[in-house]
């Protein structure tokens, strides 16, 4: 199959633009990083040279790496890395990246700096987008050549997020980086509460940083903690519930969400939020209803 073929049939997941660059956010986390800086620009109405960038200060690729995992469809099976490893499939960056862009250039330093492009027309290239100018990047190319290894992944030719927009292009588009920033509070909240990495979005600044927030309020005084509960399934493992009733008066996060959109399970895998909010379903035994998130529990 071509590879303008997969690439396009790898657009077809209706990724959000914050899932997406928590895949690219999960692989950093994956390889060591400890910041992790995200920028938007919109460069004008048309978009044209408009770009999203994720930084980081992680463990960064070798060639091997580059060529043959980060930029194309790995052909083995994927190994768990350990306790911060969230890739599942080993295709992430490049499912939740297609899902909003054509190119996406890797600019990566182990050993050495390497830059490598894939997008439609040209497959893997040495050719880099026009945006590659722009002062965001150049001075995080430029940090490169002080620090000891990192990765950037660049998207460019945005032409799914610019062919939605309209009149309000520049807006939403930015809206997009306010919701993506609420997304990471909650679903990075263990690795911030326990200082493990920083989130910055638009900025080096220490008001760019994302603030710490525990949904859980477990340093609350009138917090209670209910007992683990330790559930069994039905095709073998387990996973233990850890019940929290959490004040009715606390502090209004800003995050996009009610309190009632917040209640309910949080699913997490290795200390990362995979879903949460709601009861998925559950009800009361012998009774024709389900739980809804306007009711407390």
């Amino acid at each position: 199959m071509e590879l303008a073929l997969i690439l396009e049939k790898l657009r077809s997941h209706g990724y959000t633009v914050q899932q997406s660059l928590a895949e690219l956010a999960d692989n950093s986390i994956t390889h060591n990083a400890k910041n992790i800086w995200i920028y938007m620009y919109w460069s004008d109405d048309t978009g044209k040279d408009s770009f999203i960038m994720v930084v980081d200060d992680g463990d960064g690729m070798n060639e091997d790496e580059l060529l043959n995992r980060a930029l194309t469809i790995p052909k083995k099976e994927h190994t768990d890395q350990g306790e911060n490893d969230h890739s599942v499939f080993g295709v992430g960056l490049k499912t939740g990246s297609f899902n909003h862009c054509r190119s996406i250039t890797i600019i990566t330093k182990k050993n050495k700096l390497l830059k490598k492009t894939l997008n439609f027309k040209k497959g893997i290239t040495d050719e880099m987008p026009s945006c590659i100018n722009h002062k965001f990047i150049q001075k995080h190319l430029n940090k490169f050549a002080n620090q000891k290894s990192g990765t950037i992944i660049l998207w460019s030719d945005l032409d799914r997020i610019s062919n939605l927009r309209s009149v309000d292009r520049g807006p939403n588009f930015y809206e997009d980086c306010d919701k993506s920033k609420k997304h990471f509070k909650l679903i990075y909240h263990k690795y911030l509460l326990e200082k493990k990495i920083n989130l910055y979005f638009n900025g080096t600044e220490g008001f760019n940083r994302t603030k710490a927030f525990d949904p859980f309020y477990k340093n609350n005084d009138q917090t209670i903690k209910l007992s683990n509960s330790e559930i069994s399934f039905l095709r073998g493992g387990k996973t233990i519930l850890r019940p929290y009733i959490i004040p009715i008066d606390t502090e209004k996060e800003n995050l996009g969400k009610s309190k009632n959109d917040l209640q309910g399970l949080y699913f997490l895998r290795k200390n990362r939020v995979i879903d949460f909010g709601g009861w998925f379903d559950l009800g009361e035994k012998n009774v024709d209803r389900i739980w809804s998130s306007n009711e407390r529990f």
